[in-house]
């Protein structure tokens, strides 16, 4: 298992975590995973930790995301958009197939979005998600973001 820890991430050393089974460490490593996939840009990275079927509920969108190539433009997109995205995760909990965590997310806005005008400006916001994990891959994935404060530093309002 590779070591979880990346510098902007911020998560704890999963030997940290005392009690975790062997799966929800696994869990917490495709989580991580994810993350990094957002971070470094790489969309394949999103795609491979996602089952086939899966689904993404982000608060901000009018509509779930389902599905590889739905995902894989809903990541176009957003990547389009935002750029230097950071995740920092304060806190994490793992039960069994559910992860949670939330932290600070941020970034850069790049590109106009939701009949928002690009405005070059950096914003670091709340976020939590909720992510649901069957047969190794993610199935379910709620993300709630602060959109308000996200639009208000962008100079969307």
């Amino acid at each position: 298992m590779t070591n979880i820890q990346a510098e902007n991430l911020l998560l704890p050393n999963l030997n940290s975590l005392g009690d975790l089974t062997d799966l929800e460490r696994e869990n917490v490593q495709l989580v991580t995973e994810f993350l990094q996939g957002w971070i470094s840009q790489d969309i394949e990275k999103i795609i491979s930790v996602m089952a086939p079927d899966g689904v993404i509920n982000d608060l901000v969108f009018p509509e779930p995301v389902k599905g590889h190539e739905g995902i894989r433009n809903f990541a176009q997109d957003l990547l389009s958009v935002v750029s230097d995205i950071n995740y920092r995760v304060e806190d994490l909990l793992v039960r069994g197939d559910r992860v949670a965590y939330h932290g600070i997310f941020s970034g850069t806005f790049i590109g106009d979005f939701m009949g928002m005008p690009t405005t070059g400006k950096s914003f670091s916001v709340p976020y939590s998600e909720f992510v649901t994990i069957k047969n190794g891959k993610i199935v379910y994935l709620w993300d709630q973001t602060d959109g308000l404060q996200l639009v208000q530093q962008v100079g969307g309002m």
